[in-house]
């Protein structure tokens, strides 16, 4: 865990949490997902503890959650969330993995999931990489 100062209230601690996360796609084009402790299909990932890096943490999750080693991953973007009604935030570091080995664990808590049927907090993370990756804007 990790603590932040908010400018307005130096006096008032406040939580944070720094959560890589990866997106890897099977050859058919369909991304990863995991079910989380409250039920919720979300991208393999975990929480970042004590000195770990980003990198580091990515690894050992996304291999206890899934059975996959990441070989090469690239960062693509950040997003910060805050709880309701909590003086709590949520920085997402997300990752696309270009590379993957081993053999997918098996169960009903991983699933491979059509980019147009992903849930809506991981379908603009997808938009945004998506667009960048194979729509790049037009130079004039």
């Amino acid at each position: 865990m990790r603590s932040l100062m908010i400018e307005e209230d130096r006096s008032k601690s406040v939580h944070l949490e720094i959560i890589p996360s990866v997106l890897i796609f099977n050859p058919s084009g369909q991304v990863l997902l995991r079910k989380d402790a409250y039920g919720d299909w979300d991208l393999p990932s975990g929480i970042c503890k004590g000195n770990e890096t980003l990198t580091k943490t990515l690894l050992i999750e996304v291999y206890e959650q899934t059975g996959l080693v990441i070989e090469d991953a690239r960062f693509i973007q950040t997003t910060l969330h805050k709880r309701v009604g909590l003086e709590s935030y949520i920085i997402s570091a997300v990752y696309v993995a270009s590379q993957v080995k081993g053999l997918r664990s098996k169960g009903p808590n991983l699933k491979y999931v059509d980019v147009d049927k992903l849930p809506p907090h991981i379908s603009a993370i997808i938009k945004t990489y998506l667009k960048e990756t194979f729509f790049p804007p037009r130079r004039s």
